[in-house]
């Protein structure tokens, strides 16, 4: 579809051949067309690469910055893992999200098992490592020693995750939206 150059170079192929006015209408509109397309494509490209280089640029700034930092003092690499505040898909992820009524929460170890109540249904999530999934707040302001096995059940949320076949649940929990 992005061969603007062919159509053009038939478009032009064309005009001379046509016999009736009608015709001689149709081409030129069908190149007004095609060219307004291609410098439309032009134009969005040229937007594209910048705004590719653009990120790029930052992802390089943010890791100099990330390997330059120092360790926050106090820091100890023995304190236990806390859940990501915040830290849910920063981009656009293939997944499938749902909004209903968390109805149970087990937890086993690092793994989070979760249903969800949604228009009548139940729906069965997991989560392998919870420390390493997103949770963020929409009008809800979490207690300051939050743990997700505690305090989800009875909450409003949306999750995101990504479906599965084949298992004893629906899908891989990737973030969690708790709302008020």
């Amino acid at each position: 579809m992005r061969r603007t150059g062919e159509a053009i170079a038939v478009g032009e192929r064309v005009l001379p051949r046509a016999i009736t006015e009608k015709e001689r209408r149709e081409v030129m509109a069908f190149l007004d067309t095609a060219r307004a397309y291609q410098k439309e494509l032009g134009e969005w490209q040229q937007a594209y690469a910048a705004a590719r280089a653009e990120a790029e640029e930052r992802r390089k700034r943010r890791a100099e910055a990330e390997q330059a930092a120092p360790e926050p003092a106090g820091a100890s690499k023995e304190e236990p893992p806390q859940p990501k505040w915040g830290a849910g898909p920063k981009r656009r992820v293939w997944g499938s999200g749902v909004e209903g009524w968390i109805s149970s929460v087990t937890c086993r170890g690092k793994a989070l098992h979760l249903q969800v109540d949604v228009a009548g249904y139940r729906l069965a999530l997991h989560s392998s490592n919870y420390f390493e999934m997103g949770f963020n707040t929409a009008g809800w302001v979490p207690p300051h020693d939050f743990d997700p096995c505690v305090h989800l059940k009875g909450k409003r949320a949306v999750i995101i995750y990504t479906a599965l076949k084949g298992k004893r649940y629906a899908g891989e929990i990737l973030s969690i939206e708790i709302r008020k």
